[in-house]
Parts: structure tokens; sequence; C-alpha cells
């Protein structure tokens, strides 16, 4: 890992997203987002925050390459070297509709396994925050830390997110399989929340019990996944094995429902 204070910088890297997204949410410019290649939303926020975020790291972290969601760039080897993923505002749906539940997300890699990560609600003056070698923490914006742990409840008792994006065929088909074999009684209660990593950081916190996306991208896990495994979770990819971020999906959970991986598996 870098010099010390890495996981202060990735703090900071996101706090310039929050700032930029606020100015946005707060005079309206994107009232009329655009759609990308895949039919996801695209508004003027991401782009800026992107670019405040990205401006941010190369500045403080020179050197490490930075795969980020909104950036043109071809296929990322985050297996070899450090690596810098971002996402500069993960809930973009939810934005556009002033749903307060969209964040940004910054986690450092070395070789494939992401060392320490940030996502920062751009609505509340606090971040989820892990690094390899310590507890998933809340962090205010006064460096007050509050550690964080899953919850152990059993299937039937649990609320489970499980989601996808919508515009792929085969993960909209898995998602209906996940959908038909956890719904209630199986599980208390499924639910979509739209941000991929506040999801996984509800995980983190106790608040739910399972986050199940068949086609997540590093970009929406890396900094959230370590957030989960630091606060007691267990991450995998979609088939039940070892979670990988170069893998497409996530399969996370809470000790107590580790079971559900016998039926969607």
């Amino acid at each position: 890992m870098p010099a010390n204070g890495t996981l202060e910088l990735l703090i900071a890297a996101a706090k310039e997203g929050r700032r930029i997204i606020r100015e946005y949410a707060t005079d309206a410019r994107d009232t009329k987002p655009g759609r990308k290649g895949d039919g996801s939303l695209l508004t003027q926020a991401d782009l800026a925050s992107q670019e405040a975020v990205c401006t941010f790291l190369s500045r403080n972290l020179p050197g490490i390459p930075i795969l980020s969601e909104e950036a043109t760039v071809g296929q990322a080897n985050l297996s070899a070297g450090p690596w810098l993923v971002v996402d500069p505002l993960d809930g973009t749906t939810n934005f556009t509709r002033g749903i307060p539940f969209y964040s940004i997300t910054v986690a450092y890699l070395e070789d494939g396994s992401p060392q320490a990560g940030v996502v920062m609600p751009a609505t509340q003056d606090y971040c989820y925050a892990a690094a390899k070698d310590s507890l998933a923490v809340i962090i205010d914006d006064d460096f007050n830390r509050t550690p964080i742990q899953c919850k152990s409840r059993l299937l039937e008792e649990s609320v489970l997110c499980v989601t996808c994006d919508y515009s792929v065929p085969a993960g909209r088909e898995k998602w209906w399989q996940w959908i038909d074999k956890l719904k209630p009684p199986t599980c208390f209660r499924l639910c979509i929340l739209q941000s991929s990593a506040l999801e996984l950081c509800l995980l983190a916190e106790g608040k739910i019990d399972g986050y199940l996306h068949p086609t997540d991208k590093p970009w929406d896990m890396a900094a959230a996944g370590l957030i989960v495994q630091q606060a007691g979770g267990r991450v995998f990819d979609i088939d039940g094995g070892p979670w990988s971020v170069n893998k497409d999906g996530v399969i996370a959970v809470s000790p107590g429902v580790t079971d559900l991986l016998s039926i969607v598996t």
C-alpha cells in the first residue's frame, strides 16, 4: 500500500465528489439526464464528480492508474499492480428522482485485492470505510469512528436486496431466478434500493442481511465488498466461489444466511 494515510486520502477524494454532487442537486442542473449505450442514466453530476475525484487522486496518489465508471478505457487488468477504482455517482436513478440514496465510492487495490475502500453517501456527513487490516467503520466529517458489524439472523428472518442491470438479458434472467427462489417465506422481505455500494454498506451495518447482483462491476463493489468483509460478512461470486473484482456480479451475506448459497447457486 502507498504511504500511510491512504484511507484518509480516499475519504478526501470522495468528499470532492460529494461537494460537486450536492451543488448539482441543489440547483437542479440535471433535470434531463442522458442515457449511456446500455440504457442506464448519465448526468452532468456523474461526469463532474468523476473529474473532481480523479483529479484529486491523480494529484495525491500519482502514478496509480484509475478505473472509473464513466471514463472510456480499454480492458483494465485489475489483477496486476496497484489500482484506484471509482464510482463517481452510484445510484444515478435515485439522484435524478430526488431520492436521497446515492453515493461516491473509492477503492485502492493491489493485485486485484481491495486494500482500502470508502463509500460516502452524498446526502450525509459521514462515510463507510475499511482497510484490509482493520474493522469496518462509519467515519463522520469530524473523523469520529464508529465500528459496524453484520448481524446474524436466520434466512427466514432476513431482508435481502436483490437487483440487476435490467438492460442485460442474462443478468435479468438470473435475477428472476433468484427472486423466485428467495421470495417469502424463504426470506422475510425482498427489496431493490438502486445503489449497489450503499446496499452493501447496509449489510455491513446490520440493517439488511444479504445483497445479490448478477452483473455488478468493479466500481460497484470494490470498496463496499471490502467493507462487508471487514464487518464480518461473507462475499462470493455469483456461483458461490471466491469473490473477485475481476468477475461480474456478487453475492454478499451476513453470517446467519450463508445457507442461501445452496438455494441460488
